[in-house]
């Protein structure tokens, strides 16, 4: 994990805690992986497989795209200086009048010339083609434009625009998110809990989560295939 937190630094230059487990959902998501794939295997040539899969492992993989001065220089990259990590303009988090924040996202040139174009500054343009120290400036305009009014008047200026961006969302109102109500990706039991839907929807045969606790017992005749008594 702490490969990881290296490249995860807040505005003070420390390592900043991640706020989900991602060690073990990346891990679980290449444990899925190799499952479907074990059972393509034992469906193809009638032998199944054993899968190891190691968390650390599962994590450090997950930084493929940050890893290329480490493998090629045995150097750590500089962090602030890099496409995701800081070192893009468009690619960054940003505080409104209001203290909340939104986010840019997309760092394509046509979502820039966009952005930049409209806020009156096409001569930046050319500072955003690649990530490094040389954006300060864009970063430092960007920063006081957002500082200067409050997170809903962004967002709906930005939304007149063809760009990538986004507020940060308290949780509360990321579970109220208008296109997850739509879609039906927060569901509500018979007992008025709420639950994330099944993210992998299937056309053909829909899921059927039971969204209860199984009583104590209840399932063992079936999965030991006999009477318990």
């Amino acid at each position: 994990m702490t490969g990881v937190l290296s490249l995860t630094l807040g505005d003070d230059g420390r390592p900043a805690i991640p706020g989900i487990p991602i060690a073990d959902l990346v891990a679980g998501l290449h444990g899925l992986s190799g499952v479907l794939m074990a059972l393509l295997r034992r469906q193809t040539t009638g032998h199944g497989d054993y899968i190891d899969i190691s968390m650390h492992e599962a994590l450090m993989a997950s930084c493929a795209n940050v890893v290329g001065s480490a493998f090629a220089e045995n150097k750590h990259p500089d962090v602030k200086q890099q496409r995701t990590t800081g070192g893009a303009a468009f690619y960054r988090v940003y505080d409104t009048s209001d203290g909340r924040q939104l986010v840019l996202a997309g760092q394509e040139m046509k979502f820039i010339k966009n952005l930049l174009g409209a806020l009156g500054k096409p001569e930046m343009v050319p500072l955003c083609e690649w990530p490094g120290a040389h954006q300060k400036p864009v970063m430092d305009f960007l920063t006081a434009t957002f500082r200067a009014k409050p997170l809903a008047h962004w967002m709906d200026w930005l939304a007149t625009l063809d760009i990538c961006y986004g507020p940060v969302n308290t949780l509360p109102e990321a579970i109220a998110d208008p296109n997850l109500v739509k879609r039906g990706a927060v569901l509500t039991d018979g007992d008025g809990r709420k639950h994330f839907a099944p993210v992998v929807r299937f056309k053909d045969e829909p899921s059927k989560p039971l969204y209860r606790e199984p009583l104590l017992g209840e399932h063992t005749e079936e999965i030991l295939g006999r009477p318990t008594r």
